[in-house]
C-alpha cells in the first residue's frame, strides 16, 4: 500500500486543483469552526497562494494515480512547520494520510510544527496516533489566543514508522 501512495510538488498550474480540494477542506474544518458558506455557497480558502512562493512547500497525495489530497508546509528559519493537510473523506480509511505523512516526514526531516485547532479532536487524535508510531519525542502546547494545539518534534534523517 505504501508503494501506491506518492507525493509530487504541486506546481502553478496545479493551483487551482489545490484550491478547489482546499473548499472541501474548509467544509470539513466547518464542523469546528462554525464557517458559514461565503456570498457563492462555497468554502473558498484564501491566501493560500503563499505556498507557491518563497521556499515553501505545496505537495500533492495521490493514491495510485488519484488526487488523495495535499500537503502545504511551510519553511520556517530552523525547520517546518504543517500549514494545511488535507485527505479526501474516501481515502481516509484506506490510511492514505498516514503513509503520505511517512513520506513526508523522511524526505523533509528537521523541526515541525503542527497546528491544529485544538477543537478539532479527530485531526488530534489522528496526529498523536500517527506521531506515536516515530521514536521522536512530540511536545504539544496549547496557544490559548489562537485556540491552538501545536505539536513540535524533529526528525532525524531518515524517519520510519516502528
Amino acid at each position: 500500500m505504501s508503494n501506491d501512495v506518492r507525493i509530487q510538488k504541486a506546481t502553478l498550474e496545479e493551483i487551482s486543483l489545490v484550491l478547489s480540494m482546499a473548499s472541501l477542506y474548509r467544509y470539513d474544518l466547518s464542523e469546528f469552526t462554525k464557517w458559514p458558506l461565503d456570498a457563492h455557497g462555497t468554502y473558498r480558502c484564501y491566501g493560500l497562494e503563499v505556498y507557491w512562493t518563497h521556499q515553501n512547500i505545496p505537495l500533492l497525495i495521490y493514491l495510485h494515480d488519484e488526487v488523495a489530497g495535499f500537503a502545504l508546509i511551510k519553511t520556517l528559519q530552523n525547520g517546518y512547520e504543517m500549514g494545511e493537510f488535507f485527505i479526501l473523506r474516501k481515502f481516509r480509511a484506506r490510511k492514505a494520510g498516514k503513509i503520505a505523512l511517512s513520506h513526508i516526514l523522511s524526505t523533509y526531516s528537521g523541526s515541525w510544527r503542527i497546528p491544529i485547532l485544538a477543537c478539532n479532536h479527530p485531526a488530534r487524535a489522528f496526529w498523536t496516533k500517527v506521531l506515536q508510531n516515530y521514536k521522536i519525542t512530540v511536545t504539544e502546547l496549547i496557544e490559548e489566543a489562537d485556540a491552538l494545539c501545536v505539536m513540535e518534534f524533529s526528525t532525524p534523517r531518515s524517519t520510519s514508522a516502528s
